[in-house]
């Protein structure tokens, strides 16, 4: 699993890069996204082929989990 509370800008470049660590039906999990913010981050995790399992918001900030598809 790789879990990263970090800003949305992070989290899009690394959606697809982190892939390569973290084995097939491992947990991507991230969060510290600003609510804004989140369209941006889900489409990265879509493009990167995540199957995004939950997001969570409150007080502003969002965070999702995701699981790397085979």
């Amino acid at each position: 699993a790789v879990i990263a509370n970090i800003i949305a800008d992070v989290v899009v470049m690394l959606a697809s890069p982190v892939k390569r660590h973290i084995v097939d039906g491992g947990m991507f999990i991230c969060s510290g996204i600003a609510k804004e913010r989140k369209p941006e981050v889900m489409e990265a995790l879509h493009e990167a082929q995540y199957e995004i399992l939950d997001d969570l918001e409150r007080g502003g900030w969002c965070a999702m989990a995701c699981r790397k598809t085979i």
